[in-house]
């Protein structure tokens, strides 16, 4: 329509605005920026197992994670079938994917990297390809079966099983959805489900109770008190910090958040213990130093 190549303005459209998106967050975010480069040259890499191994994760969850790799090798082959096909969608979105994986795989065994951000990229693009897959298994590569509905079927509920399991299984709290699986200390909260709304009093409290500039130390126990300061709290993020060995007797404009649920060491026990408790809703303590 009136001679213009619509992909090719949609493509250098898309490329503008992430150069844009970029260079704002460069720009403006650069401390941030000089972290991360920061922790890239410094911190460890993952190092993580591609294959979980048994007692390292739970059962079912050590099962479920490993079936991800029926969903990889279900992506690549469409992936290399796009070689064949030439389309250049496919091509494209193929070579962003291998790159993602490449980085992924920098991360996991050369260089820190969050590999956590890398893979959600990488899992959408790698589901579209799994589903290709399992359309040109039907069409193209096992056309006689498409005749049997019975092994249709069954093969098409088999697969789709499996990437279902795959989307549960990389939840980090799986609770949401397996409510009989016990805690343990391999998931996020210990697989014990916090209550959210608590969370939004304790942060409202620490707005309206606490004095003005207050320190607000938080354990390191895997529970959302950190966000609910920062957000419903309305405190700096340079007011917040980590509850470990702090003297607590040197400032007394000081609080300690934590959620009862989470289990800390014997030292940080004593040091809470010394401590005058001013808030409770449950879930979520609030002490004063």
């Amino acid at each position: 329509m009136f001679g213009v190549d619509w992909t090719s303005e949609i493509f250098f459209s898309s490329f503008l605005l992430i150069v844009v998106v970029l260079s704002y967050h460069f720009y403006v975010f650069s401390e941030h920026i000089g972290n991360y480069i920061h922790m890239i040259s410094s911190a460890n890499p993952y190092n993580a197992p591609l294959i979980s191994v048994e007692g390292s994760i739970p059962f079912p969850t050590n099962v479920i994670k490993n079936i991800r790799l029926i969903v990889l090798l279900l992506g690549f082959g469409s992936i290399f079938y796009s070689i064949k096909t030439k389309n250049h969608g496919e091509i494209f979105l193929s070579i962003i994917c291998i790159l993602l994986i490449s980085l992924g795989v920098i991360g996991n065994v050369l260089i820190f990297l969050e590999v956590g951000r890398i893979v959600a990229f990488y899992e959408t693009l790698i589901g579209i390809f799994a589903a290709l897959t399992l359309f040109r298994l039907r069409d193209i590569w096992l056309k006689p079966l498409n005749k049997r509905m019975a092994i249709t079927a069954l093969l098409c509920i088999s697969t789709a099983g499996v990437i279902t399991l795959t989307f549960f299984g990389g939840q980090y709290i799986p609770a949401y959805y397996f409510k009989s699986l016990g805690q343990n200390n391999y998931y996020w909260c210990e697989n014990n489900l916090p209550d959210m709304q608590k969370y939004e009093t304790v942060g409202e409290w620490v707005a309206e109770f606490c004095p003005s500039k207050p320190t607000i130390l938080i354990d390191t126990t895997q529970y959302f008190m950190h966000s609910a300061i920062f957000f419903w709290g309305e405190t700096p993020l340079d007011r917040i910090s980590v509850f470990k060995r702090y003297p607590y007797d040197q400032n007394k404009n000081t609080f300690i958040a934590f959620n009862i649920k989470g289990n800390r060491e014997l030292d940080k026990e004593r040091l809470i213990e010394k401590t005058s408790r001013v808030y409770f809703n449950g879930e979520a303590v609030i002490n004063a130093v």
